[in-house]
């Protein structure tokens, strides 16, 4: 009788490209975003750097047209001293 043979072992498949390397496909997808939003970012940079340096020349021209010498002038109030009194009245008296 012949002797039977278990036929051969069937090759492994190789897995799919994506199922190889899909940690360095979601990183480089992670890296593509990052640099797709820097875009914006820099946008608002640029808005935020031209309203500061707006601010900056109206408090300036505020400042200069506003912001001269100021004099404050109030009523004020003088509470003489007893001992200053008594030597007005002294001084008046022997003159």
């Amino acid at each position: 009788m012949a002797e039977v043979q278990a036929p051969p072992p069937l090759p492994k498949s190789q897995p799919s490209f994506g199922r190889r390397h899909s940690t360095i496909i979601k990183l480089l997808g992670v890296g593509a975003l990052v640099l797709v939003l820097l875009i914006p970012l820099a946008m608002i940079t640029g808005v935020l750097r031209e309203r500061l340096q707006r601010r900056n020349e109206a408090v300036a021209d505020i400042t200069s047209s506003w912001g001269k010498e100021q004099n404050l002038i109030g009523p004020v109030l003088g509470i003489p001293d007893q001992r200053h009194v008594l030597q007005f009245f002294l001084r008046a008296l022997f003159r």
